[in-house]
């Protein structure tokens, strides 16, 4: 996903480790300009580690109350990420609008929004997938108990004119944008 659709103004959302990040900056790819964002402050300072050796910023963002009036220095983003996130959300996939609404605003027409995340009506799990996520969400680690690939091109829709959602395995990729769109790579990185 990474290698199709990353630009070179990117922000990642739920940075995590910056494990995709780094796996992106071993190929040529080198950024005009990357934010890393994540509710996080520990995530924002072990990811800026792992990323010392490339201009960066960071931008503490907790993706259920964006304040759009803030982060007007985002002007020019041309590609977001936002990978195995939303599956954390409380509400999972339907606690997402925000986020969404916030991606389509900064990227503008040409921009392209992509990610994964793990649905859990996906088709195919193995019997052990669906035991770990049944236990994450009663331990609220996911929120994803009623995510399913339908509800989340829905949500993109309302807010990119192109959406493309793909599987892999019980993790649904996708990407949006108001320009046209290539087809979904094969896995997540």
């Amino acid at each position: 996903m990474y290698g199709s659709f990353t630009r070179q103004a990117h922000l990642d959302i739920g940075v995590g480790t910056g494990y995709f990040l780094r796996r992106l900056l071993e190929t040529d790819w080198i950024p005009q300009r990357l934010i890393i964002a994540d509710r996080s402050r520990n995530c924002l300072e072990y990811t800026s580690r792992r990323l010392r050796n490339i201009p960066h910023e960071t931008l503490q963002l907790d993706v259920l109350s964006i304040d759009p009036a803030s982060h007007q220095d985002l002007e020019g983003i041309e590609s977001a990420a936002a990978n195995f996130l939303l599956h954390c959300l409380p509400q999972g996939i339907a606690s997402a609008q925000e986020l969404v609404d916030f991606a389509a605003r900064i990227l503008g027409d040409g921009g392209v929004f992509f990610g994964s995340t793990i649905t859990g009506q996906a088709a195919g799990q193995q019997v052990t997938s669906r035991t770990v996520m049944q236990l994450f969400n009663r331990l609220q680690i996911f929120g994803n108990r009623d995510d399913n690939a339908d509800q989340l091109h829905e949500l993109l829709s309302s807010r990119f004119v192109h959406c493309r959602i793909g599987a892999a395995g019980c993790v649904t990729l996708f990407a949006a944008s108001n320009a046209e769109l290539d087809e979904l790579p094969a896995g997540v990185a």
